[in-house]
């Protein structure tokens, strides 16, 4: 039987910053005209994460499940509501069943042997998808996010060895499932046709013009709005268990115009030496690979800290009748 008559579940699994969620809730938005491709998109959420008790190795314990505040009892019902609705999707003979979250990349080989054992018994063939991204912008965009949302300040994001969360992923799909049922895709090179559409060409699908468009991708924060916020945070962490100084400036914050967030020289050249062995692995299993980028000379992440300190000094500085920090005072002071 030829590719294009076997039915297909394609698991979209990540990577995280590789528009994980511009796919998702482009997908979940867009659910009608899947339907006329002959796809569907299960359930009624925007991801899959619901599955995670049936699927992941931590199964109904999954910090997911915690941060939502949900009882492992509460997350194995919906997981069983979720692997229902995949059923219902399989009665319906569609051609081809998406899933997609972030957390199935952390699967191993068991849990994809018996994951794969389930889809076939539905008559379908399990796939995974994987996005990569350049590794130095990868790394920045990964600490941005992590700024962004307080859970880590960016020297301790900086001397964490880079993560080989691709290969990881790969090897565990590729014991499991062999070559031919595990995707892995640039990022970079779906980007101008649409990221959702590139998913769909994975499956053989073609969306109609007009549909299935990318959903616009959260805002970032610029270079120094980033350095600028993790002093912020620093304060925070300090006086305010709410982030209140980001509350109170995060609009300003998003306002700030610049380039995007870049590594240090010193950091990027380690990222660079981190991430050559799984560039590498990447290259014999999928012949892909990334050219070596020349590294610019930027101010170190020391000067930078010290700028920004410089900077939140500046802002506490203003009396309380400037306190909405206007922009001819933030083009002075960050």
């Amino acid at each position: 039987m030829s590719l294009d008559m076997v039915k297909r579940v394609i698991m979209h699994v990540g990577l995280g910053q590789t528009g994980t969620r511009t796919i998702q809730t482009t997908l979940a938005s867009n659910r009608p005209a899947l339907a006329r491709l002959g796809a569907v998109y299960p359930g009624d959420a925007d991801a899959h994460h619901d599955l995670l008790a049936l699927v992941h190795p931590n199964g109904p314990r999954h910090t997911w499940y915690k941060r939502q505040s949900i009882s492992p009892e509460a997350a194995q019902c919906l997981a069983d509501r979720q692997m229902s609705a995949i059923r219902a999707a399989a009665a319906t003979d569609a051609s081809v069943i998406f899933l997609s979250s972030e957390f199935f990349q952390a699967l191993r080989a068991p849990q994809f042997t018996r994951l794969d054992h389930q889809i076939a018994a539905l008559g379908y063939q399990l796939e995974t998808l994987c996005y990569i991204r350049e590794p130095l912008a990868h790394t920045a965009c990964r600490i941005e996010q992590g700024v962004r949302q307080g859970s880590a300040r960016i020297a301790q994001m900086m001397d964490r060895p880079y993560p080989p969360l691709a290969r990881d992923h790969c090897e565990a799909a590729l014991t499991s499932l062999g070559r031919h049922r595990v995707h892995l895709r640039m990022m970079e090179n779906a980007a101008p046709g649409g990221l959702t559409a590139d998913v769909l060409n994975v499956a053989g699908l073609t969306p109609y013009p007009g549909t299935l468009i990318d959903a616009p991708d959260e805002a970032r924060l610029c270079h120094d709005a980033v350095y600028l916020l993790d002093a912020i945070n620093g304060d925070d962490a300090a006086c305010s268990a709410d982030r209140a100084l980001f509350r109170h400036h995060e609009a300003e914050l998003f306002a700030m115009e610049g380039h995007p967030f870049t590594l240090p020289r010193d950091v990027a050249r380690r990222v660079q030496i981190q991430s050559r062995a799984e560039q590498d692995w990447i290259f014999r299993n999928f012949h892909i690979r990334y050219p070596m980028q020349v590294l610019q000379d930027v101010p170190s992440h020391w000067q930078e800290i010290e700028w920004a300190a410089d900077a939140l000094f500046a802002v506490s500085q203003i009396g309380p009748a400037a306190q909405d920090w206007h922009p001819p005072q933030q083009a002075a002071i960050a």
